[in-house]
């Protein structure tokens, strides 16, 4: 019988746990951290990382624990996979003194993934928390994870935010639709009086109400055009994109012809028109509240109430109506062009008949007034879908030319903002959009007693 070989034998697993030392020392580079690994592995931590600022240490240390290795993702899927851990890991990590993150390491995509255990361990039964869930994309370890990881690091927000003074970036939204196709030339020609003389009523007729002067979309040269009789072809001046935008009157005429455009569209889509710019959900057939199941990004589909009767808390009867509305015009910023969309409300006593001035003024400013930014953003979003249904772009008709508007806002990005100030687009659509209509209906009817 051979003796037992008195060599030690190489943990053959170590290789593999080493990519993981090696990815998160390379990682606590790009998170402007120090990475100080244990010198014993064998009590549950891996080492820890203390963020530094302009080179310099800041005491702000989260602990790390590193499982490295295909073994670790189980139940794998398109979006995520789990980790089961230790009954022994949990009851260690739960007890540490600092903030504690977990990474799993992939080897095989060479990409980490972290979330902070004591969080998980706060929001889940202790009795289901073996199981732990990562998301790919959501729990992804990348330098853009710096923001996310200083809020375990820091829990003061005050220290959080001077610390991220140079890394807080703020998307900030607006309620403009660029414009990104327009017709390539407006017209302009004089009327000759000869011909108006011996015109038939009707075309005469149009030439009056055009002042006396042709201008279009369209050249009315064209063998179809219906004023082409009625138009002395050697005064026909053509204004070719962008030139006819840098004159007041092509311009006027052609931003007058987008926003009629934009109502015909809009009383196209089934709404009713209150004024130039104003135009609201109407009932159903009916007469009962409209419900409208739209689809935002990530395929959800909340339900919206776009017109429906207020029933008053003390009367329990129809006190008035609500009727989502969107106030649709074009304008111009900084020599470029945008339809601009602004949520607001309409109120009416039947759901039809328009509320007096006075009552409809104290119901909107006191609507806007509970508004907040999260939820203006969700009414612009409902609309771009409502007005796109789904497309690329709103296709507008201009005789027969097009003019084309995106369907994305502009949007941009300022180099400061609040760490705890964020709300994601997911959170931002399913947010209810809506208040307490009992607390507006009172404040309505005290600024009404008071004018009186």
């Amino acid at each position: 019988m051979r003796a037992k070989s008195a060599e030690k034998l190489l943990n053959p697993n170590q290789p593999t746990e080493q990519l993981g030392l090696i990815f998160i020392q390379q990682m606590a580079h790009e998170l402007r951290a120090i990475w100080r690994p244990t010198p014993n592995d064998d009590y549950g931590l891996d080492g820890e990382l203390e963020f530094t600022r302009d080179g310099v240490v800041t005491g702000f240390i989260v602990k790390v624990q590193i499982k490295s290795g295909a073994s670790y993702l189980r139940n794998r899927t398109a979006s995520g996979f789990d980790y089961y851990a230790s009954a022994s890991d949990l009851a260690y990590w739960s007890k540490v003194g600092f903030p504690v993150i977990l990474v799993i390491y992939d080897p095989d995509l060479q990409a980490g993934y972290w979330l902070d255990v004591k969080r998980y361990l706060n929001q889940h039964d202790s009795a289901a928390t073996s199981k732990i869930r990562f998301s790919l994309r959501n729990n992804r370890l990348s330098a853009d994870s710096l923001l996310d990881l200083s809020e375990v690091a820091i829990a003061d927000e005050v220290e959080r935010t001077e610390f991220l003074v140079d890394q807080i970036k703020e998307t900030l939204h607006t309620n403009m639709l660029p414009v990104v196709g327009l017709p390539p030339s407006v017209y302009e020609a004089e009327f000759s009086l000869k011909r108006l003389v011996g015109a038939a009523e009707d075309g005469s007729a149009l030439a009056k109400e055009s002042g006396g002067k042709y201008v279009g979309f369209r050249d009315p040269r064209d063998l179809m055009h219906p004023l082409r009789s009625y138009v002395d072809p050697d005064s026909v001046k053509q204004h070719r994109y962008p030139d006819y935008l840098k004159r007041a009157a092509t311009r006027n005429y052609a931003v007058g012809r987008w926003n009629a455009a934009i109502r015909v569209f809009l009383a196209g889509r089934g709404l009713v028109q209150k004024d130039q710019e104003t135009f609201y959900f109407p009932p159903d057939e009916n007469n009962a509240a409209r419900k409208i199941t739209w689809e935002s990004m990530r395929g959800r589909t909340p339900e919206r109430q776009v017109a429906y009767p207020y029933i008053g808390k003390q009367s329990q009867s129809v006190v008035f109506w609500v009727h989502h509305a969107c106030r649709a015009a074009f304008c111009e910023i900084g020599g470029h062009f945008f339809l601009r969309l602004t949520p607001a409300y309409v109120f009416t006593r039947d759901g039809n008949a328009l509320l007096a001035g006075k009552e409809a003024g104290a119901l909107s400013t006191s609507r806007k007034s509970k508004d907040r930014n999260y939820q203006v953003l969700n009414h612009l979003m409902f609309w771009l879908w409502f007005l796109a249904e789904g497309n690329d772009e709103i296709t507008l008709t201009l005789d027969d030319s097009e003019l084309i508007v995106a369907a994305s806002y502009l949007q941009g990005e300022a180099a400061f903002g609040i760490p705890a100030d964020k709300k994601s687009l997911i959170e931002i659509v399913a947010a209810d959009h809506d208040i307490d209509w009992n607390e507006l209906e009172a404040s309505a009817a005290a600024e009404t007693t008071e004018d009186e």
